[in-house]
């Protein structure tokens, strides 16, 4: 099983909004952190995101350098699952 679950919502045939809803009906998958990517930064989008299950919704932007913090963030998930985090966190 893997650690973690990283995801794009905008995906050909299943949707990551989809595949949050099969991986959270099934007690196999359902306690795997999964991170959802996107390139929007609509708060109903997160919202919808977390209320589906993702444990983290991150905002893809151009700058590569970016991709670091989003690794440190990935890390700090899987070492802390429970950590209280506000909408700022998840905005790359």
């Amino acid at each position: 099983m893997p650690d973690l679950i990283l995801t794009d919502i905008n995906m050909p045939g299943m949707s990551g909004k989809d595949l949050l809803i099969v991986l959270k009906k099934d007690l196999k998958w359902s306690s795997i952190p999964v991170i959802v990517m996107s390139t929007t930064s609509d708060p109903a989008e997160i919202k919808q995101a977390y209320e589906l299950g993702a444990s983290y919704f991150a905002v893809k932007r151009e700058k590569v350098d970016q991709i670091e913090s989003l690794f440190y963030k990935m890390i700090t998930l899987i070492n802390q699952p429970e950590k209280p985090r506000s909408l700022s966190d998840f905005v790359l």
